[in-house]
């Protein structure tokens, strides 16, 4: 999610500083946590920022590809995120309509449903007992 939030503030602040800006932009990232099913948990992770071209989507998340200069990025952000999720058996996809139009990352991943009663109250209270949350993170321009 760390990896996904520094991308998506990097994508926005692109089009800010080359400029390609307009009255209706936004700086907006937005996270969404739900079930699909009773095994599966879905994340919406969206930005408003430079969004990927089709060639991209279909490489972004090999080792070392990568649309940043040198100095932001190397490249293994996403493949690493990528490994982490299927590890967990889970899966994750891109989605753009193009230049400046945003993306969407999906991320799916199994629902541990197995878990013993001493299992699940130790995974609420590291949560904080408070239960299904949304985020939505908001800038705007001055």
């Amino acid at each position: 999610m760390v990896n996904l939030s520094i991308n998506s503030i990097q994508a926005i602040n692109e089009i800010w500083l080359r400029g390609e800006n307009t009255p209706e932009s936004k700086k907006e990232v937005s996270f969404k946590a739900y079930k699909i099913d009773s095994s599966i948990l879905r994340i919406d992770f969206s930005d408003t920022g430079s969004g990927i071209t089709k060639e991209m989507l279909e490489q972004l998340f090999l080792d070392f590809v990568t649309t940043k200069g040198s100095a932001e990025g190397t490249g293994l952000g996403l493949s690493i995120s990528r490994r982490n999720i299927q590890k967990h058996n889970g899966k994750i996809w891109a989605e753009s309509e193009g230049k400046n139009k945003g993306a969407t990352f999906h991320i799916e991943l199994p629902i541990a449903n197995d878990l013993t009663e001493e299992e699940k109250q130790r995974a609420e209270a590291e949560r904080g007992g408070q239960g299904k949350k949304d985020m939505f993170i908001q800038d705007f321009p001055k």
